[in-house]
């Protein structure tokens, strides 16, 4: 639960984690299939936005690095937001912030509801459980 001088949102720190733990597992399931000829960048985005846009747009509205964490993605009035809504956000995050990743990521230490560049453009919040 949060605490009432606590912000409802989730901050840097444990998004960070949250990605690391995420990318732990995107890099054991590209090693399983790493034999495969065709695994390449392009592919790989793929793969990772619909990784993340079937876990964020579930029931659970998480990915496992959030779910472990205790968080949550939302709309911004905390409902539950579509794959395609979902597939957007992760194509954003991978995409357009890994370029220029502490300025796109850094959104978050600094905007009230702790929002990055990604999720600004989705519309979409990242609680912490209640």
């Amino acid at each position: 639960m949060v605490s009432s001088g606590q912000s409802p949102y989730a901050g840097f720190w444990i998004r960070f984690v949250a990605d690391c733990i995420d990318t732990v597992i995107m890099i054991v399931v590209f090693f399983l299939f790493s034999w495969l000829p065709i695994a390449n960048i392009a592919i790989s985005v793929i793969v990772i936005c619909l990784y993340g846009a079937m876990t964020e747009s579930s029931t659970q509205q998480a990915s496992l690095g959030k779910r472990a964490l205790g968080l949550k993605v939302s709309d911004l009035e905390g409902r539950r937001i579509s794959f395609g809504r979902a597939f957007a956000r992760w194509l954003v995050k991978e995409v357009l912030s890994f370029p220029i990743f502490w300025p796109a990521f850094l959104v978050i230490v600094f905007s009230q509801k702790k929002q990055g560049v990604h999720d600004l453009m989705a519309g979409t919040l990242v609680w912490r459980a209640s």
